[in-house]
């Protein structure tokens, strides 16, 4: 009987954006040897091992170490299958899982302003989005220059609304209202430090 299967299919090759566990069998600087069972072994490049910088692959992983990969290309040759894999989206999910949590109304966060854009500024927490309209920036007026100089800094915020567009969630923050509070706080104590009889200092503000 004459057997019809294709090589491939005999050998069950793992598909591209499969998720697989291996074991590591080799680490050099710049690549990482996985074996990811299917009788196939799998490189994973420096680059695509973290989302962290690092110099060397050694610093991430060791020989005999479990990781989750997932595989990104499948080059067939005539003698053998090349599986390229990554880590860097397993990872970026698993973060965003784990602070998924943090992201209700309400909530007070610390995000890095990533993008100055029209009509506020957007900021990103471990890999969400979140949008700061301008008018909820500051308690004073920014200018142009004072707005795109907080590109690259954490700030805290609050999330104050969270929209569905196209079952993708938008999360809204307010800075401003943080720093009224900061603001009324600071003022707070200022008068509770005062004593009957204290001599101060002042400025007639309204005749």
């Amino acid at each position: 009987m004459e057997n019809n299967q294709q090589p491939n299919q005999e050998l069950n090759i793992p598909q591209v954006g499969q998720i697989l566990t291996g074991t590591v069998v080799s680490v050099t600087d710049e690549e990482v040897l996985v074996d990811v069972g299917y009788m196939f072994e799998g490189t994973i490049y420096k680059d695509h091992l973290s989302n962290q910088k690092v110099a060397s692959a050694k610093d991430l992983v060791k020989i005999g170490d479990q990781i989750e990969v997932q595989v990104t290309k499948i080059s067939h040759g005539d003698d053998n299958n090349i599986l390229l894999l990554s880590r860097k989206d397993i990872e970026r999910k698993a973060i965003r899982d784990r602070y998924r949590d943090d992201l209700v109304v309400d909530q007070s966060i610390t995000a890095k302003v990533k993008k100055d854009v029209k009509g506020g500024l957007l900021l990103d927490y471990h890999g969400f989005e979140l949008f700061l309209p301008e008018s909820l920036i500051s308690l004073n007026s920014l200018s142009p220059e004072e707005k795109k100089a907080l590109v690259g800094q954490e700030t805290a915020v609050r999330l104050i609304e969270i929209r569905s567009d196209r079952g993708k969630d938008k999360f809204i923050v307010n800075r401003k209202q943080l720093q009224y509070e900061e603001l009324k706080q600071q003022e707070k104590t200022e008068i509770q430090a005062f004593a009957v009889g204290d001599i101060v200092n002042g400025i007639v503000s309204r005749i």
